[in-house]
């Protein structure tokens, strides 16, 4: 009786480290923190998609807006940390907000944990076709004339768009006017009207408009030019020097969520980023693919982090 019950446990054991082991075994959950039509939320969906492709399991995208990115990471990071529950973000969300909200009710540096970087991506600064200006050196001398009479468009306050315009306000000299939205989608119908004048963004937001002439390029925020989009001038060519603005990309998960969990999920996600198509999609996008461990990740946001808290600080910007 004594071997058959420890025969009895063992199964019972193995069979209790066998289910332990099974994951995903519902559906995981990605909350994209801002609404949809943005980088981020594409680039959630896509990955998802592959995802569900490869693996037949299952992911949620749900977007949750507000306070620059602040609530829906905050509801990821109060979440279970059993791998079920993830965000994909942009950048500002993790190592630009923790120094510009006087603030917070939780910290994203600490409670949040790195699961794969998609990609980064240099925004664009787009100008609405109704400003009496078709190219970066007139826009700065309208603006210049008259302090004030413009505006742009943000997907939120502390958001990378918006330090991107205060920047660019820095560096051209001139005075405008914010104007902060729920999203990238929800901005782009104004920047048409001429609502708003100005947008850092990436190009799918507002490739459409682009291509119909109702939105102006005026430059990328980076060293060199996008493959994605050869005619489009840097800065620097554009005549202003010293504007650069990068965005990246990723999913993180609750600090606490088992390696082994984030160890899949990362295997899993890269698969989909190395795959021809999403290469393809990510050059359109004009995001520059990344991928790597969770850990390259992780050290990542530490330094990213550093490097942004003197930058945001200098500002004098603080958001409530």
């Amino acid at each position: 009786m004594r071997i058959l019950a420890a025969f009895v446990a063992v199964i019972v054991a193995a069979a209790g480290a066998a289910g332990a082991e099974e994951y995903p075994a519902r559906p995981i959950r990605v909350v994209v923190n801002f609404a949809a039509g943005g980088t981020t939320d594409i680039l959630a969906r896509w990955i998802a998609q592959g995802f569900g492709e490869d693996t037949g399991h299952t992911i949620v995208v749900e977007n949750r807006g507000g306070a620059g990115g602040n609530v829906g990471a905050e509801a990821v990071a109060r979440s279970a940390p059993d791998g079920y529950t993830l965000v994909m973000v942009s950048s500002g969300t993790i190592v630009i907000n923790p120094w510009l909200y006087a603030k917070m009710s939780y910290d994203p540096l600490t409670e949040l944990v790195g699961v794969f970087n998609v990609g980064n991506a240099p925004q664009f600064l787009m100008m609405s076709a109704t400003v009496p200006a078709r190219n970066l050196q007139e826009f700065i001398a309208l603006a210049k004339k008259e302090p004030g009479k413009f505006n742009y468009a943000s997907p939120g306050a502390g958001t990378t768009p918006h330090l991107a315009m205060i920047l660019f306000e820095r560096v051209a000299g001139v005075k405008l006017v914010h104007i902060p939205y729920r999203g990238v989608g929800a901005t782009v119908p104004d920047l048409v009207s001429g609502r708003v004048q100005l947008l850092s963004t990436s190009i799918p937001p507002v490739a459409a408009q682009v291509a119909a002439g109702q939105v102006i390029p005026l430059c990328l925020g980076a060293p060199k030019r996008l493959p994605a989009a050869p005619d489009i001038p840097t800065a620097a060519e554009a005549g202003l020097p010293g504007y650069e603005m990068t965005t990246w990309f990723g999913f993180l998960a609750p600090t606490g969520t088992n390696p082994a969990r984030i160890a899949y999920l990362n295997a899993e996600f890269q698969k989909v980023l190395d795959r021809p198509e999403t290469q393809k999609r990510l050059e359109a996008l004009g995001v520059i693919p990344n991928g790597g461990s969770p850990a390259q990740f992780q050290a990542m946001i530490k330094e990213d982090a550093k490097y942004w808290k003197p930058i945001v600080e200098a500002s004098g910007v603080k958001e409530e």
